[in-house]
């Protein structure tokens, strides 16, 4: 699934010359003595809940408006944070500490293992919290110029904060973060987190902090940019408060949230219920191309970002995830990679305004990888013979999952949906 708010960045940065591995400090004196300068531990420790209120900006997505944060903390695993985009919905994430998600008009989506220890991190970074509660080990791996500013630059391996929930988790560990602190101040100015994607892809995850301002005699940085890829989004905090009141269960998981957690199946692949619903039309900005089967996987990688960008530009309400509508299954595929919305777009290029078909439609969930699709499209299809049935449209199928977020794949679902009508005779 293409998310809002998670795209990779690759940092490369010269090291600078003449500054040598024995020329810096041991790492824990230099996290120790960075602590020192942000509060101490004493002012840090009377902290407890912490709520950050401002806006966020994407930079290199035309057109997208600011949209309104909210950022709640209690300690390492309580948080609740909602972005209120002006033309794009709600997107929201957090941790009753238990659960980890992430929510938008996408659906739920469950962070489990390294994943919701990732979260956690970050959490706990924008608190000041203790690097002891986050990382097993730091070490100093010599310096780092930024923008001309010399950098101590530290590796931390991070800590299972919560249950791994496989046995490839269990044997590959978390990679480790990389932490750059400024060598004059003793201030964090960035932070390159590295995790695996659903493919054994490394994804890297870059967290800029500046603009460190005195609240309670605690040091928070008022700004932070996280860069993913080709974009940045910018967040300016224009209010930070300590110790804030909150309504009882503040952070609890609501029933969507726990519905989404309790629901992820296992296996190899499953399918659910194959049902019959009504359908109303829908929206779609969408490119088609044609391509081997063995090219697919390249041209989707391609077209749905093509089109996420178009519909981002235009300002248009996305109604659910990527999908993929299958014209033609022979060789060569013609296939249309699409993103729903909530309203029709202007067509641009090769994005189409396009509509998916309402009426009748069979619909099966299909849970397990992507390479098992098939065998769910032949039980659809035994189903139709079964009910008199046989497709009037192209069936199309939904990917529900992110594999960056859930790497996993005996847990990812999708929705595959054939339009039909009773079968002539």
């Amino acid at each position: 699934m293409v998310r809002l708010v998670v795209i990779f960045l690759a940092v490369v940065a010269a090291s600078s010359p003449g500054l040598l591995a024995r020329d810096v400090p041991d790492a824990e004196m230099i996290l120790d003595t960075m602590v020192e300068k942000i509060g101490g531990k004493e002012r840090l420790s009377k902290v407890k809940n912490l709520r950050l209120v401002g806006r966020g900006n994407w930079i290199g997505i035309e057109e997208l408006e600011e949209g309104d944060i909210t950022e709640v903390y209690q300690g390492l695993r309580l948080a609740r944070i909602l972005i209120d985009y002006k033309n794009f919905g709600k997107a929201e994430s957090g941790s009753d500490g238990k659960i980890v998600w992430e929510r938008s008009d996408l659906g739920v989506t469950i962070r489990e293992g390294w994943n919701a220890s990732e979260n956690y991190r970050r959490f706990g970074r924008v608190q000041n919290l203790d690097w002891n509660s986050m990382y097993k080990e730091a070490k100093s791996d010599g310096m780092e110029e930024i923008d001309g500013v010399p950098h101590y630059r530290l590796s931390l391996a991070p800590k299972p904060l919560s249950p791994l929930t496989g046995p490839k988790e269990k044997v590959n560990p978390s990679l480790p973060d990389t932490w750059y602190v400024n060598a004059s101040t003793y201030l964090l100015s960035r932070v390159v987190a590295r995790s695996l994607g659903g493919q054994g892809d490394e994804i890297k995850t870059v967290v800029e902090y500046d603009n460190w301002k005195d609240v309670g005699g605690i040091l928070y940085a008022y700004q932070r940019r996280v860069t993913i890829s080709d974009f940045t989004f910018v967040m300016d905090f224009d209010k930070i408060e300590q110790n804030v009141s909150l309504e009882e269960n503040f952070f609890e998981a609501d029933k969507e949230i726990h519905m989404a957690a309790s629901g992820k199946q296992s296996g190899t692949q499953q399918v659910e219920e194959i049902r019959i619903e009504e359908l109303e039309p829908k929206d779609i900005a969408s490119i088609r191309v044609q391509c081997s089967m063995a090219e697919m996987q390249k041209q989707l990688s391609m077209i749905l970002p093509e089109a996420m960008r178009h519909v981002v530009s235009e300002g248009a309400q996305m109604t659910g995830p990527p999908l993929v509508r299958y014209h033609h299954f022979g060789d060569p595929l013609d296939i249309e990679g699409a993103m729903p919305l909530a309203a029709p777009i202007k067509t641009k290029g090769r994005v189409k305004a396009e509509t998916l078909p309402g009426g009748k439609c069979v619909v099966a969930w299909h849970v397990g990888p992507y390479h098992t699709l098939g065998e769910t499209h032949e039980k659809i299809k035994a189903f139709l013979g079964d009910n008199g049935l046989e497709m009037r449209e192209p069936c199309w199928e939904e990917y529900w999952t992110d594999p960056g977020v859930e790497p996993d794949q005996s847990k990812w679902r999708t929705k595959i949906v054939w339009p039909v009508k009773e079968k002539t005779k």
